[in-house]
């Protein structure tokens, strides 16, 4: 039985005036959209099933750890 963690993660979230906040610490932008290959999508299901987090909340995650290594490489 899989468990939706995606849900228990919005569930928890404050509201305000009735809506989801955001979990993150700033707010969501406009929702882009990302064909990826076979092999790369499996690879973040599986990577987000294993945190226990959604596959959004990951790729939020890993671009969030990219870019923080790349601006500290060119400081």
């Amino acid at each position: 039985m899989s468990v939706n963690k995606g849900f228990e993660q919005v569930s928890k979230s404050p509201r305000k005036k009735g809506q989801f906040t955001s979990p993150n610490d700033e707010p969501l932008g406009k929702p882009i959209g990302v064909r990826l290959p076979p092999s790369l999508e499996a690879w973040i299901s599986e990577e987000a099933e294993k945190q226990g987090i959604n596959k959004g909340n990951l790729i939020r995650k890993l671009l969030a750890e990219t870019k923080s290594y790349r601006t500290q490489q060119s400081a």
